[in-house]
């Protein structure tokens, strides 16, 4: 690669990088459809469940916000799950760096990020209580 012209050199990075980017973006979005498919599906059989044993206000309900975002409400507590649309990296000091696996192979120090934020309600208030878990 070193008597490869720069220019050259440049076009492979880019081809390189944006086809990992890209593959690391695709498995992240399959992850988060995955998600949402088992979000629907417990919240559907845990509701169903619960008909006719607890007051009709507390419900199990699953919400579709788009491409990179759902909810899960149980009763007034609601999470949501949200799927960064960026890939990246872990900084050069990062632990993961020293891991065999990563070591072996560098790209696989690229990731997808998927959020869940965590809103509980306070009953003693109107308020809810945010909490992010990543």
């Amino acid at each position: 690669m070193e008597n490869t012209p720069l220019r050259e050199q440049i076009l492979e990075q880019i081809i390189r990088k944006s086809s990992l980017k890209q593959k690391v973006f695709d498995r992240t979005f399959a992850a988060m459809n995955l998600l949402k498919e088992t979000l629907l599906e417990v919240a559907s059989e845990l509701d169903d469940a619960l008909e006719g044993k607890l007051d009709r206000r507390v419900r199990l309900e699953y919400r579709d916000r788009g491409k990179y975002e759902a909810q899960l409400q149980v009763a007034n507590d609601l999470l949501i799950f949200q799927m960064h649309t960026d890939v990246f990296v872990f900084h050069p000091n990062h632990a993961v760096w020293k891991s065999p696996t990563i070591e072996t192979d560098r790209t696989l120090a690229y990731c997808g990020v998927i959020n869940i934020y965590n809103f509980l309600s306070d009953r003693s208030s109107s308020t809810a209580t945010p909490t992010r878990v990543t």
